[in-house]
């Protein structure tokens, strides 16, 4: 197995700051703004929408303003949503009727706390400000070779590489090399890391149905990606994803689904009772041990593909071939220390 990479709508105001600052002041004067109450929602995305709704449902005398520094509303729904998951996006039809209503406005290509519109000229001009906008940078792992060496690949963080298979604008320009290796490593066990996984091993032609982007379907088209291990700090009773994706998994044919199964049963034994509380913990398991198989060498699998479940480990150094060596186009191995549990289970830290 070839070592791999580690991962973890009005517009124009943008572009025209005089033409933002004319239309404040008109609203300041106009009759829109003689209603009793004028609020301001920063973030066009579902929390954003569905803050105006709730203000519309309500209040009868309130109009709501959303300000959203991409051209386009709805934010992760649109952009962070795996594209195999269109149900989840269902709750546009009701953003939909929000921003049918006439007490809204949208105002798409602007963004809040620049040069072009400061808070504090909203909150000069409104009766209230709603921050509702998400995390705009990465979290970074903070350990050594994260940020590639020599120009060669580091860590991708998890928020590029949704963005950039959803076609967020501003990550369009990400080079994703998927041809130079065959296995991809993943930190976390939450629910993104669960859909990066999974898009990374599914057929290409079963994505072709989706609205997954062009390029980034070109670019799994032509993966040599085959092997994909999703590492945690913590055990399988502390994983952060849930049953419905981590069942999405053991549907993709063709593959191993490998965990430490030894491990998993003696978790289960060791907090039994407390397990018999939590059904939803207690269906996930017995998935686990339903559809996973131990590990095994290579050469003794029988299928192509295969997604492994880690536990207990944190990564401590990326690392690379020599620059000289033709094969150091991305991380070639991840040192990793072995965690122990510390507290009660549903409270536990490595």
């Amino acid at each position: 197995m070839t070592p791999g990479v580690l991962w973890q709508v009005t517009a124009g105001f943008a572009r025209c700051p005089l033409a933002l600052h004319r239309a404040i002041r008109r609203f300041s004067a106009s009759t829109h703004a003689l209603r009793d109450k004028n609020v301001a929602v920063v973030g066009g995305g579902a929390a954003g929408f569905y803050a105006a709704a709730r203000l519309l449902a309500k209040t009868k005398d309130v109009n709501v303003d959303v300000f959203e520094q991409l051209p386009t509303p709805y934010g992760l729904v649109r952009f962070g949503v795996a594209p195999d998951h269109p149900e989840v996006k269902n709750c546009t039809t009701k953003f939909d009727q929000v921003s049918g209503s006439p007490r809204v406005r949208y105002f798409g290509n602007v963004q809040v706390g620049g040069e072009q519109l400061g808070l504090e000229r909203l909150r000069s001009v409104y009766d209230g400000v709603v921050l509702s906008y998400g995390a705009s940078e990465d979290r970074r792992l903070g350990v050594p070779g994260e940020d590639g060496v020599d120009g060669k690949m580091g860590v991708i963080p998890a928020r590029r590489f949704v963005a950039w298979y959803n076609g967020l604008p501003e990550a369009q320009g990400l080079q994703v090399d998927l041809e130079s290796f065959d296995k991809v490593v993943i930190v976390g066990h939450g629910n993104v890391a669960l859909d990066c996984a999974r898009i990374l091993l599914t057929d290409p032609k079963d994505l072709a149905s989706t609205d997954i982007t062009a390029h980034a379907l070109d670019t799994l088209r032509s993966s040599n990606v085959r092997h994909v291990e999703m590492v945690g700090r913590r055990g399988p009773l502390q994983v952060a994803f849930t049953t419905k994706e981590l069942r999405e998994m053991t549907k993709i044919p063709d593959m191993d689904f490998i965990c430490d199964r030894e491990l998993v049963a003696a978790e289960c034994d060791k907090w039994a009772e407390w397990l018999d509380s939590s059904r939803s913990l207690k269906r996930m398991m017995d998935l686990l041990m339903k559809h996973t198989v131990s590990a095994a060498p290579e050469k003794e699998r029988t299928r192509r593909k295969s997604f492994t479940l880690s536990f207990l480990k944190s990564p401590t150094e990326i690392l690379y071939n020599k620059p000289e060596e033709e094969s150091a186009a991305a991380p070639q191995c991840i040192r990793f220390q072995v965690n122990r549990l510390e507290g009660a289970v549903d409270a536990a830290r490595a």
